[in-house]
């Protein structure tokens, strides 16, 4: 053992000598080490934006209760989930994991432990932030008035209401207009009307309103002439 160290710090020896081993200063790895944690810094608040914003967009838009509808409403939530922000948000993360992996306290764990780690401390930060109430402040304040159109608005603004913000055809959020025996009539936030039949299979969310005035989400498919067969209606209460 004793003669393969020497020989091999002798190797060491000879490769400096040579110029084969170029000498690092210190400041060289304090430099690393600071861009290390400023890169893992700002990789973390993105992860934190994208988890909340998509946490954000599913329960505005009522895409996060469709679940509770049985069957229907969890073929509706998967299909509606913005899996774009969601692989983008996966490749951040896996950036994140191979910086973080270089720190003592994580290389020695399996990558699948440190991955879910990060994951799961990312969520649970964006869950205890205020982050409804940022992204809703920034959603409202972008809200168009009436002749609007959608090109005019600022990046930020088509980003909010576009890109990140599902919006499944099998799904209606609106205000109650008129309601007669088995008709909803509802008026989207553009004031375009739809009608919704409700039948002995429409399941109602426990204390759901639906009086005139009252605003749902009305889950159901939309027929060719545009009636709506409700499979779920739940009252909306922000």
């Amino acid at each position: 053992m004793e003669e393969k160290k020497e020989q091999l710090n002798k190797e060491i020896l000879s490769q400096i000598k040579e110029g084969k081993v170029e000498m690092k200063s210190r400041w060289f790895f304090v430099l690393r080490t600071l861009l290390g944690i400023l890169g893992v810094f700002l990789l973390s608040l993105c992860l934190i934006f994208l988890v909340s914003f998509i946490l954000f967009g599913l329960r505005k838009s009522g895409v996060a209760l469709a679940p509770g509808f049985g069957p229907q409403g969890f073929i509706l939530f998967a299909m509606s989930l913005p899996w774009m922000l969601i692989l983008i948000t996966a490749a951040f993360l896996a950036v994140l994991e191979i910086l973080i992996r270089k720190y003592s306290f994580v290389y020695k764990k399996p990558i699948l432990y440190s991955l879910i780690g990060v994951f799961v401390a990312t969520t649970l930060i964006t869950l205890l932030l205020p982050s409804f109430s940022l992204h809703n402040s920034i959603f409202r304040a972008y809200q168009p008035e009436v002749g609007d159109r959608e090109a005019d608005m600022p990046p930020i603004g088509r980003f909010y209401r576009g890109f990140g913000m599902p919006h499944p055809s099998d799904l209606l959020r609106g205000v109650v207009v008129d309601f007669s025996t088995g008709t909803l009539v509802i008026a989207n936030e553009n004031g375009v009307t739809s009608s919704v039949i409700l039948n002995d299979f429409t399941k109602i969310f426990p204390g759901t309103d639906m009086g005139i005035g009252d605003e749902l989400l009305i889950f159901g498919p939309r027929s060719t002439s545009g009636i709506i067969r409700a499979f779920g209606i739940r009252e909306i209460r922000d």
